[in-house]
């Protein structure tokens, strides 16, 4: 059986009724899922909301940081751990200037070195010795500080310049580290005893007599040493001597004293092993000159 023709305006209603039910039917399948589904995406926002929150307040307000109550315990080992650092602070700083100041000294001695190689000349004994006796012919050059001799050390307070400088770069590159002075061994002794003599004595100058090769590996020298009694010898060589007129008649005399050395080479290195000053006749003599004055006068007058 055929269902009745319908007019237009019947179809659109009929079309309109049925898409309002499907629209109503659709709604009612959301609604029931959403009460399932909503509560937990709910929950998930509302955490997230109060984290963000949270966090908000965090970054606004910093953290209070916490106050550590030091104890005498927890004192003591503060100061203890800062004495350490500050010893090793000291220490590498000592170490790092030590170390500055050798490769400062060991310069001079490579470009000594160089220089010998460059010319191309063999150092033997004979020649070792020769410019020893012509660097140190009139000493060491020493510069006092602007202060009271009587208050400053001699010694201690002297100040070098490039010409000692230069004298102890030659001991270095042509002598033993352990060199044998007889009393005293090394290099930096030698230098010390040549220190003290020019700032003892004024006028210092040491004049060559005889040198002599005595076998290949020793060479003997005799000389004079020069010397002028000055207040620097009356303070620090006389210094026993308590008779005002006798120090007065010693001031500015003129002194010669016999000055022998002996050096021997060593021919392992190709270096001075021995430079010793026979029986110490520097300080011998000065001493007995300062004990009788007559003797200074003769000697002085016969020399």
């Amino acid at each position: 059986m055929q269902r009745p023709a319908l007019s237009c305006t019947s179809q659109s209603s009929y079309l309109a009724a049925k898409l309002t039910q499907a629209e109503h039917h659709l709604n009612s399948s959301y609604n029931i899922n959403s009460r399932f589904t909503d509560g937990p995406l709910d929950s998930a926002n509302a955490r997230a909301r109060k984290h963000f929150r949270d966090f908000d307040i965090d970054q606004s307000q910093p953290k209070q940081k916490r106050i550590r109550l030091k104890t005498q315990r927890r004192r003591e080992q503060c100061r203890a751990n800062q004495a350490r650092y500050r010893l090793k602070q000291i220490d590498h700083a000592k170490w790092v200037k030590e170390s500055v100041l050798k490769l400062r000294a060991d310069i001079p001695v490579l470009e000594l070195q160089r220089t010998a190689l460059r010319h191309g000349g063999q150092q033997d004994v004979w020649n070792a010795v020769v410019k020893y006796l012509r660097i140190f012919r009139f000493g060491v050059l020493v510069t006092l500080p602007p202060a009271d001799i009587e208050e400053a050390n001699i010694a201690d307070n002297s100040i070098e310049n490039e010409e000692t400088k230069q004298q102890l770069a030659f001991l270095r590159s042509t002598m033993t580290e352990d060199v044998n002075l007889g009393e005293r061994t090394g290099v930096e002794a030698l230098m010390d005893q040549w220190r003290q003599y020019s700032t003892s004595f004024q006028n210092l100058c040491l004049e060559l007599i005889r040198m002599e090769r005595t076998t290949d590996r020793f060479v003997s020298v005799t000389a004079t040493l020069n010397m002028t009694v000055s207040e620097a010898t009356l303070k620090t060589v006389f210094q026993h001597l308590e008779d005002r007129p006798l120090r007065s008649k010693l001031l500015g005399q003129h002194l010669q004293v016999p000055y022998s050395i002996c050096f021997e080479w060593d021919t392992a290195t190709c270096r001075l092993s021995r430079a010793e000053a026979l029986g110490d006749a520097v300080d011998a003599r000065v001493r007995e000159s300062g004990g009788c004055g007559i003797g200074v006068e003769a000697r002085s007058n016969y020399m």
